[in-house]
């Protein structure tokens, strides 16, 4: 027997029969929202406000952790909210200790701290010919090292003897003066095959090597290596 579609009436009061069937949902209670909690790895500070979704404050239970976070239980039951087991934030500073701060990275406040590290603090270079003029930059940012745009960062600088000792270590004799600079072609001779090289000392440090050729081998060399004022510039060694 064929059957008709329903009507929207008709859909409406089956829709409505089944609701009656099933009951309003039960309420979760305290202790069953704080079993789901300690079960995720959390313990109430408060009672469970009611409902799923709205902030709860918890406490996380590793021992290492111990942090106050507010979490939703709506969040916690299909997993997507545990604990990262952050470190504790710093403890909120008062203007003479963030001032110190500001000090020390070379900076002058202008006005009082405004309480959060986050804010721009309105301040200037204590340096009394900066260009830089006032400034206004967050503690968090000085805290991550950030200064004043005149002050450079200060570069290690390489001396012959060290620069000479690293490229011995990495199995080359300089056969001429370090030429000042890890970025410029340095000659010198490889120890293991005798060939000569001009290699940079910045190559050297990422781990380029010689390809270890017989002097007297035949110009078939592979591909990669080129010739540079009659020497080879050092090649990669790939293993296998």
């Amino acid at each position: 027997m064929r059957r008709h579609p329903l009507t929207p009436a008709a859909d409406a009061m089956n829709s409505a029969d089944a609701s009656a069937r099933s009951g309003p949902r039960r309420p979760v209670t305290h202790a069953q929202a704080t079993a789901e909690l300690r079960a995720a790895g959390y313990e109430p500070l408060e009672t469970y406000p009611g409902n799923a979704n709205t902030a709860w404050k918890v406490r996380c239970t590793d021992p290492s952790c111990r942090q106050t976070r507010l979490v939703w239980l709506a969040h916690i039951r299909p997993g997507q909210r545990r604990c990262g087991h952050r470190p504790p934030t710093r403890p909120p500073v008062d203007h003479t200790t963030a001032a110190r701060e500001l000090e020390a990275a070379g900076f002058t406040p202008l006005e009082t701290y405004p309480g959060n590290t986050t804010v721009p603090w309105h301040m200037r270079c204590a340096q009394p010919d900066c260009p830089a003029g006032d400034r206004f930059i967050a503690l968090e940012r000085i805290r991550a090292g950030q200064f004043c745009v005149h002050r450079k960062q200060p570069r290690p600088r390489v001396t012959p003897d060290q620069a000479a000792r690293e490229l011995r270590a990495a199995g080359y004799e300089p056969l001429t003066p370090y030429p000042g600079r890890v970025s410029l072609p340095w000659l010198s001779r490889c120890t293991t095959c005798g060939r000569t090289r001009r290699t940079s000392l910045s190559t050297v440090r990422q781990g380029t090597r010689c390809a270890h050729r017989h002097p007297d081998a035949r110009d078939d060399r592979p591909a990669g290596v080129v010739r540079q004022g009659g020497e080879e510039l050092a090649t990669p060694l790939y293993s296998g």
